[in-house]
């Protein structure tokens, strides 16, 4: 986290799912750009060189004729401003080979930058297998990329924690939603009921899903399932809800979900007001887990 403001505040963390793409669309969108113009410029330079070669040829035959008339010397004026406009298109179509080439430079640039840092976070993945869960099996190549769209060295371990909680929370995202599935198929199959344990929902996913993955979850009465494991990051992991209807996250990140009563109780002290500092808040903690939270939070502002 760059800012420790941002584990007090709840923010709005659904603009976090499947909007990510915008880069990757863009870096196509620039590559499609090129093309278009890669294809103007073959096409002018054609045409030009048919219009150059036929003015040229009219101005020879005019100049060798002697005793021009004046409709003579009005078709060669002219001529000779084609011949200048045609040299004014030459310059405009060296322009655009120019463009043409910064474009493909630039976007080869940043794809390139992009996939070494997928590959960079790959590696150091595999060396840290303590921040590795189960559902990161479900990951996409769109999710990898997502994980660094907005980090451009990942050099420090603030970057890398962040991208790894990327990461977590789109492969929880991704088997969220292969929860949710099963449990609606579930219902179809079951007048409208819910499943009592994962015995019950196993034959309903697309695909087997290992029971060792199902106990990382919660399966309530019902029909709504949680998390029910320890965040590896409980600023920037998210929880999810899940339920026959559809996927939720359950109103941030665990920092924010443990501090909202002692935030509540500062503003309404505070004429509404948010804390500047985190140890601001300790008045206003009454559980020990609000405690513990809150001192992780100063302690990892105070090391910055």
């Amino acid at each position: 986290m760059n800012n420790m403001q941002k584990a007090l505040i709840t923010t709005t963390l659904a603009a976090a799912i499947g909007i990510g793409i915008y880069e990757a669309r863009r870096a196509a969108h620039l590559q499609e750009q090129a093309q278009a113009l890669l294809l103007r410029k073959d096409s002018l330079a054609t045409q030009l060189q048919k219009e150059r070669d036929e003015n040229a040829h009219k101005l020879a035959a005019a100049r060798q004729q002697g005793g021009q008339s004046c409709g003579d010397l009005s078709e060669l004026m002219k001529l000779r401003a084609q011949v200048a406009k045609l040299r004014d298109d030459a310059r405009s179509l060296d322009q655009l080979k120019a463009a043409v080439a910064a474009t493909d430079h630039a976007t080869a640039a940043e794809m390139k930058s992009w996939l070494d840092r997928v590959k960079k976070l790959k590696e150091n993945l595999a060396q840290m297998p303590d921040q590795k869960i189960p559902e990161l099996q479900f990951l996409t190549d769109q999710d990898w990329l997502d994980a660094v769209r907005k980090i451009k060295q990942l050099e420090t371990d603030a970057d890398l924690g962040l991208a790894l909680s990327s990461l977590r929370n789109s492969a929880k995202d991704e088997f969220a939603h292969m929860i949710q599935n099963a449990l609606s198929s579930y219902a179809q199959a079951n007048n409208g009921q819910s499943p009592s344990d994962w015995s019950q929902l196993q034959s309903y996913f697309a695909s087997p899903v290992d029971d060792s993955l199902l106990q990382r979850y919660e399966l309530t009465p019902t029909g709504t399932v949680t998390e029910k494991t320890t965040p590896l990051d409980d600023q920037d992991d998210l929880y999810y809800q899940i339920s026959a209807s559809g996927v939720s996250i359950t109103g941030g990140s665990v920092a924010e979900n443990t501090l909202q009563p002692a935030l509540q109780a500062y503003a309404a002290a505070n004429n509404g007001l948010k804390p500047a500092d985190p140890s601001q808040l300790l008045p206003y903690v009454n559980t020990p887990a609000q405690l513990a939270v809150l001192q992780r939070i100063i302690q990892s502002a105070a090391a910055k």
